[in-house]
């Protein structure tokens, strides 16, 4: 067994042995950088200051039960850089040193000032401040000059020496700051550009040959140059206007000093909202033994948003089907309704499609995709599943998922072999296409490239859909679910084949998990299993609203294929409902709503009509 460093897991203790108590937020500090807790002491909700509808919309308090508040934390990623290290004990300092840049930042980068690299994680261990993970002092102080270029990936910020504070506000009042400590605010547009999230979500790592060489870089992550080639950055969409929800009023930012009355709009939420539910709930009931400052109320309502994000702003599921002379003919189309690709971030994470059909009697006919109580996919080919345009079989199952590749060109769980993806059919963002700048990092990998429905429509590339074919017995009912895991047990397989303290620690946490996906979207489609052939089953259909973005109006079609209730409604990003364009039975057939939102502020909204038992969603943006 090789030891590397001094394990967070057991360095971080409570200062009380009380198993209720919350640690609090870290209030070190060093020459450059602050820990949340002093900054928490005027931005914490409190009154009617920050608080909305009875509830602390604060960055302090929506920050910190977040995966970046508890970045330099997560158990997995610690498991994951002491296997890396294992592997590759020669290259410890350029592991830590390049994973502690983003999941440590206070600390790393005061190293680098200090001209103190490379950074360890026994130095993480032994600093408060690090522990802060991806904190206020560090995101805020990041500076414009060399955004957006390569150099500023892989967590090539830029942090000056100056301690201003950037924020978005015009006329910042600077004395109450300053006074305590120490940082000025300064007004600064790139505090609101995906350029300023790009700097740790666009990662190169190092990847090695049999002899230990380092031979090239490998994109772990590029959610960034995805959106680069998607039409949400055409639109001016950001990372922040879906990942930081707006509030619906104006907000004051700061309780002091007490005398002050200013207010800003639009005010964006600290919650930052992503897909990773799972890790959300391992840190939430294991919060005191890994010396976390959230609350379980805190941790229950980022879970509560990342949820609303996956099953209403991620994926839109539509199911159509068609009998035929020996069975039926089933339609699956998954449309990515986020700016990057769908599953995103590491390449760890999968999307799959669960269908089951039935005869009258409520039997299973054809099942696809249905799991085992441990995670693992039942029909799951090994080393991996190939991507699939027609499904026939049970024992073949649609996975959406980037597998690594080393340089024999055999898949791989370690960042430091993968040198490529074997397979990456990931749903691409709408608009990406071939064509797009850099594509080859971001390039599509495997048997979808031969799929004429994947991210094509009528054979025009950057639909950011794909479309399933099933060939079924004859069925009474079919219902299919998108499937979603962002840890997925293969690879946590994989990590239990070496002997760390951290992965000992991570499987401990691990082994008493639900281990069942996040259910993204459901479909139910209704059939007469004995109808003739050219008698269309009951569905329905939510059109692309037209224009989109619009400004002031834009029109919405959808069709029902019966009689039926039908409910059209429009919710924000956090889940609100904030319209109600249709609430009432309708006739078979294409309808239209001439839409003109009045009071709604500029972003991204989810739309979602309900009818004959099926639902479908669609995304439009309002720009002013």
């Amino acid at each position: 067994m090789i030891r590397i460093g001094a394990p967070i897991l057991l360095a971080v203790v409570l200062a009380s042995a009380n198993a209720s108590a919350t640690v609090p937020l870290s209030t070190d500090v060093s020459a450059h950088f602050s820990g949340s807790g002093n900054c928490a002491a005027c931005h914490t909700g409190s009154g009617t200051v920050m608080v909305e509808d009875g509830v602390d919309i604060s960055p302090a308090t929506l920050w910190r039960s977040t995966m970046m508040a508890n970045a330099a934390r997560d158990p997995l990623w610690q498991a994951v850089v002491s296997a890396e290290v294992t592997e590759h004990p020669e290259l410890q300092s350029v592991i830590e040193n390049t994973c502690t840049t983003c999941h440590a930042p206070l600390g790393h980068a005061q190293a680098e000032l200090d001209g103190a690299l490379p950074y360890s994680m026994a130095d993480l261990a032994a600093s408060g401040l690090a522990q802060d993970g991806v904190s206020c002092t560090l995101c805020h102080q990041i500076r414009p000059d060399n955004l957006g270029d390569p150099e500023s990936f892989t967590g090539g910020y830029e942090v000056g020496t100056a301690h201003e504070i950037f924020g978005p506000y015009a006329g910042p009042l600077t004395g109450p700051m300053v006074n305590q400590t120490g940082f000025t605010p300064v007004a600064a547009e790139h505090m609101g550009d995906s350029e300023l999230c790009a700097t740790c979500h666009t990662l190169f790592t190092p990847f090695v040959d049999h002899e230990g060489n380092v031979v090239g870089e490998f994109p772990e992550q590029a959610p960034y140059l995805e959106w680069q080639a998607s039409s949400y950055a055409a639109q001016g969409v950001e990372c922040q206007d879906c990942h930081m929800p707006r509030s619906a009023a104006p907000v004051d930012i700061s309780t002091m000093p007490g005398w002050h009355t200013v207010t800003h709009e639009p005010y964006w939420e600290h919650g930052f909202v992503g897909g990773n539910a799972f890790m959300l709930g391992l840190l939430r009931d294991h919060a005191d033994e890994l010396g976390l400052s959230a609350t379980p109320a805190q941790f229950d309502a980022t879970i509560e948003r990342t949820l609303v994000n996956l099953t209403r702003n991620s994926l839109a599921l539509d199911v159509t089907a068609d009998p035929t002379a020996d069975g039926l003919d089933v339609t699956v189309r998954l449309t990515n309704l986020t700016g990057h690709k769908l599953p995103t971030g590491i390449p760890l994470r999968r999307l799959w499609l669960h269908l089951r059909a039935e005869d009258a009697l409520g039997a299973t006919v054809f099942e696809s995709g249905a799991w085992q109580s441990d995670g693992t996919i039942v029909g799951r080919d090994a080393p991996y599943e190939p991507h699939h345009d027609l499904i026939t079989d049970g024992g073949q199952v649609a996975i959406y998922e980037a597998i690594m590749g080393d340089v024999d060109h055999q898949q791989t769980y370690t960042l430091l072999h993968a040198g490529q993806l074997l397979k990456d059919n990931r749903l691409p963002p709408l608009g990406m296409t071939s064509a797009a700048a850099g594509y080859e990092t971001i390039a599509v990998a495997g048997l979808a490239l031969d799929d004429p429905d994947f991210n094509r429509d009528q054979g025009l590339e950057g639909s950011g859909a794909d479309v399933v074919h099933y060939r079924l017995p004859a069925a009474s009912r079919v219902v299919v679910e998108a499937c979603y895991q962002s840890v997925v047990p293969e690879f946590v397989g994989y990590l239990a084949g070496f002997e760390t303290p951290e992965i000992d620690a991570f499987q401990a946490l691990y082994g008493d998990r639900d281990y069942a996906p996040v259910i993204m979207a459901t479909a139910e489609l209704a059939l007469d299993a004995t109808a003739a052939p050219d008698l269309p089953s009951a569905r329905i259909a939510l059109d692309h609203p037209w224009p989109n973005p619009c400004n002031p109006g834009t029109s919405l079609r959808y069709t029902l294929s019966a009689d039926g209730h039908a409910r059209l409604s429009v919710y924000d990003l956090l889940g609100h409902r904030v319209a109600a364009l249709v609430d009432a039975d309708q006739t078979a057939g294409e309808h239209r709503i001439d839409w003109q939102p009045r009071d709604l502020s500029s972003g991204v909204y989810v739309l979602r009509l309900e009818a004959l038992g099926q639902v479908r969603t669609g995304k439009i943006m309002l720009v002013e």
